[in-house]
């Protein structure tokens, strides 16, 4: 492949004339860039282009394992200090539209040596062997990252002075205007790419943990990250006002709390694939209802214990779309615009389809102060095999002799990722999409979310179980904190096999505590997660150090329907909901 063909896979419709080192921006040429100079000029979408190169021949590995005399040393980072400065100088003269002549002299000679004439032509293997083209290639792919330092997608929107006042406010302008007009359960446009090119090829997006094990492209960057197009990345903006900046307190809600066999039932839906007899689907729909005024008394109990709630998570498949509306609608009537992040496996029936819906929806205040929400739908059918009806005590509803697939449709898969103010970059996953590595687990790990919490229909969560092995995975590398949350009906129900019926219906696992097995104790409602948000620091492969935020268990406790606070109101008063969501507003204003 030669460097013109790989311009053009990312930018096709670019005019292919070389670039100009003289060549002058304007802020009209930045919104709409029209060939290889308006392009580079766009740190992003320098950086897509040469992270390719890097990652389509391997030469990132050149970094740690040079040739002979190449080392990458204290010349080369005080380069790319430079040329990150002229690059910054350029975007802000942009900005204040000044315009000009907009190519420092540190930025002008790295970018010639990359898309000069005689390159475009050359195989990208033939010029990564030269090392004036590597260097540069390096220096410009650290310079773009390094833009970014610190950059917060959800703080730079209310600074001033941020880059995101101009030219980076452009990369979410579609999002910004969709949640300051509607807010609700629709909300289709998110932070898709930061970069310009089609995203068919690919996405740039931000990211957190940097692996510090391993050499792979991963290891690159701070900042920046490449998403393979396999998987589409759905970025949203959390803009909830909680005080506590150093503190993130999840509650756990592990509904519904009994599983009935009759929950599962054979499906006469084919998903139009011709299979031998041995194949068979099954629907999920849990006949357990929610109880609204067992969910306010939760909320209650978790005020009175840790003062503030970040996040509310249920298991997959734990409410209908009617009752994951009401929670949202009375979370938001109680809180307003502090309320806290709603997390929950959704199902439904798709009537186009036929088929049922498996999805995991997250709400999260708008720029609106208002909730939003957004979702994601699992990547995977689940199957259930002998052992597992066995095992779930499913046999007589479900023949055992038989493979009993999921009966969901799989589309387009997307990867949900929402920042937060606290610096949290939360990645939502469903069941199966934990277990199987392609292909969302390309992108967990280039996204580097410091969270990523899986919703399980699953046994008791114990850490030598699957979820462990594969959460310890995603711990190592990137280094994320993940959370699994099953129901605790199906921890119930997992006795087919001799086992006593488990209470364990959650499991953390981080860089600092490692992972631990959380249990909903007798008689319990909920369990609150008490965590703090720490900076530890972190190297890329060319000796850069930032300060990552990352998310480590503090505290676990069990959650109760019976507070101190409801014991101070009659007992009639306790089953009215409209004292328990006066008093859960109360509560949160003297926070």
């Amino acid at each position: 492949m030669t460097l013109s063909q790989l311009i053009g896979i990312f930018f096709p419709e670019s005019n292919p004339e070389v670039f100009d080192p003289n060549y002058a921006i304007t802020v009209d040429r930045v919104d709409n860039p029209r060939n290889i100079n308006d392009i580079v000029f766009w740190p992003p979408n320098t950086f897509i282009i040469l992270f390719n190169i890097l990652d389509y021949t391997d030469k990132y590995r050149r970094i740690v394992s040079p040739y002979e005399n190449r080392n990458w040393d204290e010349t080369k980072k005080n380069e790319v200090k430079l040329v990150k400065e002229e690059w910054v100088s350029s975007l802000n003269n942009i900005r204040l539209s000044k315009g000009a002549n907009s190519f420092g002299p540190y930025l002008k000679k790295h970018l010639m040596f990359i898309f000069s004439k005689n390159n475009l032509d050359v195989c990208i293997y033939e010029l990564c062997r030269r090392e004036e083209f590597l260097n540069a290639v390096f220096i410009l792919i650290s310079a773009s990252d390094s833009i970014f330092d610190n950059y917060n997608f959800v703080l730079d929107e209310h600074n001033e002075e941020s880059l995101s006042r101009g030219i980076l406010r452009r990369a979410f302008k579609s999002y910004l205007n969709d949640t300051n007009s509607k807010s609700g359960m629709d909300v289709t446009s998110y932070i898709n790419s930061l970069s310009d090119n089609h995203t068919k090829n690919g996405f740039i997006t931000l990211k957190n943990c940097v692996p510090q094990s391993g050499l792979t492209s991963n290891n690159i960057t701070h900042n920046l990250t490449y998403i393979k197009p396999t998987v589409k990345p759905k970025v949203a903006l959390s803009f909830s006002e909680n005080k506590n900046k150093s503190k993130y307190n999840i509650l756990v809600l592990p509904w519904p709390v009994s599983i009935k066999s009759s929950d599962f039932k054979r499906s006469n839906q084919k998903n139009n694939i011709e299979m031998d007899e041995y194949f068979d689907f099954f629907d999920y729909k849990p006949s357990c209802k929610i109880d609204i005024n067992l969910y306010l008394k939760s909320l209650i109990s978790t005020m009175e214990k840790v003062g503030s709630i970040d996040l509310v998570v249920f298991p997959e498949c734990a409410l209908s779309e009617s009752e994951y509306k009401e929670i949202v609608e009375i979370t938001e009537k109680c809180f307003g615009e502090s309320s806290p992040n709603i997390l929950s496996g959704v199902y439904g029936y798709d009537d186009d389809t036929k088929n049922s819906v498996n999805k995991a929806v997250l709400s999260f205040i708008d720029t609106a102060n208002r909730y939003s929400s957004a979702e994601q739908r699992k990547h995977h059918r689940w199957y259930l095999d002998r052992n597992q009806l066995r095992n779930y005590n499913l046999s007589g509803v479900l023949s055992p002799d038989k493979k009993h697939w999921e009966n969901i449709s799989v589309k387009r898969r997307n990867l949900l990722v929402l920042h937060t103010p606290k610096n949290i970059n939360l990645c939502p996953l469903i069941c199966e999409d934990l277990a199987r590595q392609e292909p969302v687990a390309q992108a967990v790990r280039a996204l580097g979310a410091n969270l990523v919490v899986s919703l399980l229909l699953d046994g008791p969560q114990m850490k030598f179980r699957w979820p462990g092995k594969y959460a310890a995975v995603l711990t190592d590398d990137p280094g994320s904190s993940v959370l699994s949350v099953t129901a605790l009906g199906m921890t119930l129900r997992s006795t087919g096999d001799g086992h006593d019926p488990s209470r364990i219906v959650a499991l953390w696992n981080d860089q600092e505590k490692g992972v631990e097995e959380l249990t909903l104790k007798e008689n319990g409602v909920g369990i609150v997660i008490e965590t703090d948000i720490v900076q530890k620091k972190m190297w890329t492969i060319d000796g850069r150090m930032q300060e990552k935020y990352l998310v480590i268990k503090n505290h676990h406790k069990t959650i109760y329907e019976k507070s101190h606070t409801l014991d101070d109101h009659p007992k009639k008063a306790e089953n009215n909901r409209t004292v328990l969501v006066k008093i859960l507003t109360r509560m949160n204003k003297q926070q």
